[in-house]
């Protein structure tokens, strides 16, 4: 089973020279301004490539930025700006230098900058309006 993880993986780097990460991807949201959020991936260099990674993030409407990334080994990171919440952004990125064909490029679309939040812990966690002081005017507001 080890085996098969570790191939599908190898065969997922190696059908483009420059990936998203599997959390990265379109209709996503990312943390608004004031914190910065960032995208990454992995690269497939060979050689003694010397890679650079810029992302361009592109609104509905308004002017695109951009932003050089970090690149370690065969991993890359781009922050983008603190970004004012909205939606429908598309962020392209570039890798120039991982093969000696033109630069590799790819895109997700619909991405949204908002507020991020997990949650995470064990079933107890739940706690039903039923069982708040507030319990009516909860139920009120939904």
């Amino acid at each position: 089973m080890r085996t098969i993880g570790m191939l599908m993986a190898m065969a997922t780097q190696a059908a483009g020279l420059i990936t998203f990460s599997d959390h990265v991807g379109d209709h996503m949201v990312l943390q608004q301004a004031p914190e910065k959020s960032g995208v990454f991936g992995t690269l497939n260099v060979t050689g003694d490539a010397t890679p650079s990674v810029t992302a361009t993030i592109t609104p509905a409407s308004g002017s695109p930025y951009q932003v050089n990334g970090k690149v370690t080994g065969n991993n890359w990171i781009a922050y983008l700006k603190p970004t004012q919440a909205g939606g429908d952004y598309r962020i392209s990125v570039t890798c120039t230098g991982c093969s000696s064909d033109a630069p590799n490029t790819i895109e997700i679309e619909d991405v949204t900058f908002g507020d991020v939040w997990y949650c995470a812990g064990q079933s107890n966690m739940a706690l039903p309006l039923l069982h708040t002081i507030s319990r009516n005017d909860s139920v009120k507001a939904l």
